[in-house]
């Protein structure tokens, strides 16, 4: 599908509508609230907006650029919801700073000019006059080195004010040079009294991530849906797929940590600044960002900034476009960046860094701003992605991408979101039933036929089917025979390792057996095109007081605090017959001291007529046969009719993650059920016991004849086995 406007794809509902202004006199969407003209080389940065106990907003930003003295900031008030603006005054010594409302007063923090000292000021009368940091009881917060921000959240969790900041290691380099950390302060405290802050360690990042890290910033301080303070930042990388860093924050405030093999998370625009808030009413985290289409991925994916789309995740980590919000086909001289925004109601109010076309020429680039320019995105949470029929033509060569996940929409009554609003979210009810259907189908062509993928409310979202070429891949006999994740714990119990007796898995319990019905809960789904994504609460497969092997369940209640989320995306890289699956087991706090965990990334149950089994040898690029076992085994596994005419491999990057044991690839034939099983295996073993969080895995499910499977296991490996 593509979009058919001329200059824009519109979009946001605004305080006065778009309007596409004759030549000579151009302006940007939206209300205008300071305007730099490109010739002056001042360009606009980092913009504020803060909702003051009055209902008035507030702006500001600051000034970079040649032109600049690169230490001033400008603060502008609203008294008519956004339709105008003046200006209140000018701060010197004040720069990337964020604008925000705490117990009444107005601040800003940031620092004294680029990579100066750390500094915060209030204001007492809505803007207009503000204190000066002369020492460190009057905002001086950091006078010791040299600091890096933008104007991200500042976060009220477990009687504390959060915010994310970098600090610069010797030499100065942009990027490389940037060490995360993240500040905090009781919420009783004076703010201006550097005393009241408490700062973790500083992290740097590694140029040897991701195949050419250029360096971490403009971290977002949030609370996970378990209730800890993480630290997302944007992260500078080469190419595509953007990624986002999740940094891992001691419930103190005192400590700073990161896995680079699984704190790294897909997120589209992640090369951008980005600004992250949770929403009690929809239960989801949003974000503005700058996905950029597949017309537009050429060069840096940092300089692509002339779309703007409304991303939602339920966990942090899967987030999908919910609606395109601005673009301009020329990504040369126009950018919508560096978004701030709050909740208003039902609505999202913005004030965004503009580069735009101008009386007597245009922006310097997409970079260097000309204009700040406030939005509201109205009812946003009944937002939908709405793309124009096919067959149509914006001109100028630009095509959206049109495997973007569409929205369903969620209620709720208005909130507020300002500093002095609690916003973390809490876990979920153990046994709260859910409202959300799990019932969904994609679809992608494959060697001249469709593959279809189908959930179901029944299995809680788990793959019911899997049709390719007019045959059936998945026997979905009853809640444990689907294409999906399960995972079991020791408890830390000594002696032999019976997994079924702490078993939370996808699609429910086996008490559920065959029935329309399942004991696990899906929080939500989303299904468009070829893409998936579900976030659900999984029940343990064995129900307490009942036994398996003998052994009894030790768990106490039928349904878990485990969740699971998982990506299903059909094609990866041209192979089309390649279906991308990426799961997260979140482990919750509260549990027995696990020293054990087997994550069964995933599984498939199969017809019985699968009868072939194979083995791919990733030294030779071959299959070879592969006996009965039962078990597991190193090499990626592929089951296949007696013809070879369907056949469905497993792979997984075969390097586990850090700590972990080898990967297992398991096959079973269970001839009295007439059904055929695979699984991919994860173990981790921590004497000192297995924390809680996030684990994720990424497999790649193969579809077709033998032979298109085995190409496509040489061309994965050829991608992944010799990193």
């Amino acid at each position: 599908m593509r979009t058919t406007s001329r200059f824009w794809l519109a979009i946001i509902c605004l305080a006065s509508p778009i309007t596409v202004h004759a030549a000579d006199t151009p302006r940007p969407p939206g209300v205008e609230i300071a305007h730099s003209p490109a010739a002056s080389r001042t360009y606009i940065g980092s913009p504020g907006i803060a909702i003051l106990p009055d209902g008035s907003y507030v702006a500001s930003h600051d000034h970079f650029g040649p032109g600049s003295t690169w230490n001033r900031t400008f603060v502008y008030a609203s008294k008519d919801r956004g339709a105008t603006w003046s200006r209140l005054t000018e701060l010197t010594g004040q720069w990337w700073s964020s604008l925000f409302v705490h117990g009444g007063a107005l601040y800003l923090l940031g620092t004294t000019t680029e990579y100066g000292h750390l500094v915060i000021r209030r204001s007492t009368d809505g803007g207009k006059t503000w204190t000066t940091p002369a020492d460190k009881r009057s905002g001086l917060l950091r006078d010791d080195g040299k600091f890096h921000c933008a104007p991200v959240p500042m976060l009220i969790h477990n009687g504390r004010l959060w915010r994310g900041f970098e600090d610069l290691s010797l030499p100065v380099k942009w990027g490389r040079s940037f060490r995360a950390f993240v500040m905090s302060a009781p919420l009783e405290a004076d703010l201006l009294n550097a005393d009241s802050w408490t700062f973790t360690n500083a992290l740097p990042s590694d140029e040897k991530w991701l195949g050419g890290c250029g360096g971490w910033l403009e971290g977002n301080a949030v609370v996970t849906p378990d209730g800890h303070v993480v630290d997302i930042l944007r992260v500078d990388t080469p190419g595509w797929p953007e990624k986002a860093a999740i940094v891992r924050i001691s419930d103190d405030g005192k400590t700073a940590t990161f896995d680079p093999t699984r704190d790294f998370v897909d997120f589209p625009g992640a090369t951008k600044k980005f600004t992250i808030r949770w929403d009690d009413n929809s239960r989801r985290y949003w974000s503005l960002a700058n996905f950029v289409p597949e017309a537009f991925r050429k060069g840096k994916p940092a300089r692509v900034r002339n779309t703007l789309v409304l991303m939602s995740s339920p966990d942090l980590r899967m987030w999908e476009v919910r609606s395109h919000i601005l673009q301009h086909p020329d990504a040369d001289k126009h950018g919508f960046q560096y978004v701030d925004w709050l909740f208003e109601g039902d609505d999202i109010i913005a004030a965004v860094r503009t580069a735009f076309d101008e009386p007597g020429g245009q922006a310097h680039n997409q970079h260097d701003a000309n204009y700040l320019t406030f939005h509201r995105i109205e009812k946003f949470r009944d937002r939908k992605l709405r793309l124009p029929s096919g067959g149509e033509s914006r001109g100028e060569g630009a095509a959206l991408e049109s495997r973007l996940q569409p929205a369903s929409p969620e209620g709720g009554t208005p909130t507020q979101n300002r500093a002095d609003r609690p916003s973390p979210p809490t876990p979920l009810p153990q046994g709260e039933r859910g409202a959300v259907a799990g019932d969904s189908t994609i679809r992608g062509m494959a060697g001249g036929s469709e593959i279809v993928i189908t959930t179901t409310t029944r299995t809680a979202g788990a793959i019911h089917s899997l049709m390719w070429n007019g045959k059936e891949f998945i026997d979905s006999f009853d809640h444990g025979r689907q294409l999906q994740s399960a995972s079991s714990f020791d408890c830390g119990v000594p002696g032999p390792f019976v997994a079924e007796t702490y078993n939370p898995t996808e699609a429910g319990s086996r008490r559920d057996g065959r029935g329309d019905e399942s004991s696990s809960r899906v929080l939500s789904l989303t299904a468009e095109g070829t893409d998936l994504q579900t976030s659900s609460q999984m029940a343990f497969w064995v129900p307490p007081g009942e036994s398996t092997e003998g052994v009894p369940a030790r768990n106490t209640t039928l349904f878990s605090n485990h969740r699971l989320n998982k990506l299903v995306r059909i094609g990866y890289r041209g192979l089309t017959n390649v279906i991308r699956h990426d799961v997260t087991f979140v482990v919750p706090d509260g549990e027995p001291p696990h020293r054990f965990a087997q994550f069964e990334a995933l599984t498939g149950y199969m017809p019985a007529e699968f009868e072939r089994f194979w083995k791919f040898n990733l030294a030779s690029g071959e299959l070879e046969p592969l006996g009965d076992g039962p078990g597991e085994q190193p090499w990626p596994v592929v089951l296949a009719t007696a013809t070879g005419s369907h056949a469905m491999g497993i792979f997984t990057p075969p390097t586990p993650p850090a700590g972990f044991d080898p990967i297992g690839y398991g096959r079973w034939r269970f001839a009295a059920e007439k059904v055929v099983k695979w699984n991919c295996v994860f173990r981790l073993r921590k004497p000192t016991g297995i924390s809680p969080g996030d684990y994720s895995f990424r497999c790649f499910v193969l579809v077709g004849d033998v032979t298109t499977v085995t190409k496509s296991l040489r061309a994965l490996h050829a991608e992944f086995g010799k990193k």
